[in-house]
């Protein structure tokens, strides 16, 4: 014979104090002005620094250089910059057609198929900064010699440097 558990009372709930206000949270800020790192910009003006890049919808026709090339693949070379997982999931979608019918990521490309690419928007690089006059006028003192297959720096004792493979270092 199973026995029940014995049913225990509810604990009584004591009332809640009313806490005083202190002095620093009345001078506290609202919790939507506590948010850090919200941007207050227009859209367009956040949009503008980021550099994103959409173009339309491409039709592609395949050469023999690329005839037996799986279609993910393709895709990776001609959509460069773009993420493994966004090209997956426009294939996965549908979006990616070859002859007009939805295809796998595995599916073999043949000379003359036509490929439709959809627009997807990918980030567009910063431009490389250059380094400063005085950087560069530092650089070009250190070098010693060169010519077409070697290159002699005088770099400061504590700069590591990486010797190539087979090469004898001190």
């Amino acid at each position: 014979m199973s026995r029940k558990p014995a049913r225990r009372k509810p604990a009584a709930k004591r009332p809640a104090k009313a806490a005083a206000p202190r002095a620093r949270d009345a001078a506290r800020k609202p919790k939507s002005a506590e948010r850090i790192g919200t941007d207050h910009r227009p859209s367009a003006e956040r949009k503008a620094e980021h550099k994103e890049v959409r173009q339309g919808v491409q039709m592609v026709v395949v050469d023999e250089d690329n005839e037996g090339q799986r279609v993910d693949n393709f895709l990776m070379a001609q959509l460069r910059g773009v993420p493994k997982s966004i090209i997956y999931r426009v294939v996965r979608k549908g979006e990616v057609r070859v002859n007009k019918g939805r295809v796998k990521p595995d599916t073999r490309l043949k000379a003359g198929d036509q490929v439709r690419i959809p627009p997807v928007t990918r980030k567009e690089k910063p431009a490389q900064v250059e380094p400063g006059t005085r950087v560069q006028g530092v650089m070009e003192a250190a070098v010693v010699f060169e010519n077409e297959q070697m290159l002699v720096v005088n770099k400061p004792l504590a700069l590591p440097f990486t010797v190539a493979a087979g090469s004898v270092s001190d």
